[in-house]
């Protein structure tokens, strides 16, 4: 891949391997070579940021485009950087103008959300951002960045397969009616959540056959070893998620939703 050999792996527990010996053992690729000029980590948590989505979706927008043609570029990171005459290429200008505008985003949004502590202004159940406002200017715009970018099109993803799937199997899709109809209320609490297992077993599912991410890479960063075999430190190592996922021990490619099959198992391994 991009001239460089790359270590393909595809069985679940190889996977489970790579996932749990982060990052001690392993990095994600993409953090090593900083192609991305800015920081932040992937949360399953949802934030309310109350901010114009359209103003988002621009910066988001330029962002993904010019990050596409950086990431082609990994090879050779500082081509990737907002000086001359690298920043010369349109693509890379516009990556980095949607950076600088997501950044004023954040600050803006984290701005209000401290002046509104200050005044006393009590919401009306303190979220995520709530308790991220101690970290420093950069560690906060880098998570704000993250919820943004994992919290938007995944999450309507996700729902989006989820839906479709219980459309297909119109029986499930009656079952996980009938548990959210005896809770007779959205879920505000994970106890709530707890009484909905059926539904829970559907989502984690859609994840399972058509998850966000169908791969990730990563890079070793000190030697160790893959099913008996030797790997040495600087090597890079594909993990392919989806075909794991779909693999018949897993569940394979048929919608199924019994509480703690193997399926639900393995998703829930993937997201801890």
């Amino acid at each position: 891949i991009t001239t460089k050999e790359v270590i393909v792996v595809s069985d679940p527990e190889l996977i489970r391997q790579v996932l749990t010996e982060r990052p001690n053992t392993y990095i994600r690729r993409f953090n090593k070579i900083n192609v991305l000029p800015f920081s932040g980590m992937f949360t399953t948590e949802g934030i309310a940021l109350g901010h114009n989505p359209r103003e988002v979706q621009r910066a988001l927008k330029d962002i993904m485009v010019g990050s596409g043609h950086a990431f082609m570029l990994s090879n050779f990171p500082w081509m990737t950087r907002d000086r001359f005459p690298w920043n010369l290429n349109p693509l890379i200008k516009k990556l980095h103008l949607g950076v600088k505008r997501l950044n004023e985003l954040c600050d803006e949004i984290a701005s209000r959300r401290k002046a509104e502590r200050q005044a006393r202004v009590q919401a009306t159940r303190p979220d995520l951002l709530d308790k991220l406002l101690h970290l420093d200017r950069e560690d906060l715009r880098g998570n704000i960045i993250t919820f943004f970018i994992a919290g938007s099109d995944t999450s309507a993803m996700a729902v989006a397969w989820c839906l479709y799937y219980l459309c297909l199997n119109t029986c499930i899709q009656a079952k996980a009616r009938a548990e959210v109809d005896a809770l007779g209320r959205d879920p505000e609490t994970m106890k709530n959540v707890d009484e909905l297992p059926l539904v829970e077993c559907c989502v984690l599912e859609a994840l399972r056959l058509q998850p966000p991410a169908v791969i990730l890479f990563h890079e070793c960063i000190t030697d160790t070893s893959l099913n008996g075999k030797t790997i040495p430190s600087g090597t890079s190592v594909a993990t392919l998620l989806r075909k794991a996922m779909v693999e018949e021990s897993q569940g394979g490619t048929t919608f199924e939703y019994t509480t703690g099959s193997p399926s639900t198992s393995f998703v829930l391994c993937l997201n801890q």
